[in-house]
């Protein structure tokens, strides 16, 4: 049976509580992060401030500059690991077996419960639907046969995106993704490579558990 993996990445997540927490936040260029008049480190910036070129990683200074008008807030943590317990309990009611990955994503068995692709569809978009009502998150599903391409996917569609890569059109989506990069953090340095066609390498990285990273033309390696 072909394996029908999903990943889910909830949007912008720790600014998307923010802005549940205090609604006057939304649609309002937002960084979580360090001092921006100091040393601090942008965590997570909502989309508002993203449309500036405030992206994760970035110096606030940085991005004070690029957004002189961008409202900073510090991260919360213990706030957002409640949210994430909520997400994922929410998810494992629906979708029983899951890897959480980390605060903010993880890999769904879609297959355990929908044996064909059009029923992952569906399914996927029910967890869309359940975390947004329950919980007033955004979050972006990729739908395909692996763990790698599943994770490209999720990010194709950004915010609150639903992409499925059906079985034997892993290398032309991958090929298609213009200007994606693999980054792979080893100790203090990272190596990075572009390809066209980075299938083999993703699936190489899985192989042996290397951990990875796709980044877009433009950015920035993060980690959160």
């Amino acid at each position: 049976m072909t394996p029908i993996v999903g990943h889910l990445d909830l949007d912008a997540f720790f600014a998307a509580v923010e802005e549940l927490e205090n609604p006057e936040l939304r649609g309002r260029p937002l960084v979580v992060g360090g001092d921006p008049h100091g040393r601090g480190v942008v965590s997570t910036a909502s989309y508002a401030a993203r449309r500036f070129g405030v992206v994760s990683a970035m110096p606030c200074a940085e991005a004070l500059r690029r957004c002189p008008h961008a409202i900073f807030v510090r991260p919360r943590m213990s706030l957002y690991r409640e949210y994430s317990r909520d997400v994922w309990s929410i998810v494992r009611d629906i979708v029983p077996t899951v890897e959480q990955t980390g605060i903010d994503e993880g890999y769904l068995d879609l297959g355990e419960v929908a044996p064909a692709f059009d029923d992952a569809r569906a399914l996927a978009e029910a967890v869309q639907a359940v975390v947004r009502a329950r919980t007033r998150l955004s979050c972006s599903l990729g739908v395909a046969t692996s763990k790698v391409v599943a994770k490209v996917a999720s990010d194709r569609r950004k915010p609150g995106g639903l992409t499925v890569v059906r079985p034997g059109r892993e290398a032309a989506f991958l090929a298609n993704d213009i200007g994606a990069k693999l980054v792979i953090p080893c100790h203090y340095e990272m190596f990075a490579f572009n390809t066209a066609s980075p299938e083999d390498f993703m699936t190489e990285c899985e192989r042996l558990g290397q951990p990875y990273k796709v980044l877009r033309a433009g950015e920035r390696w993060s980690i959160q």
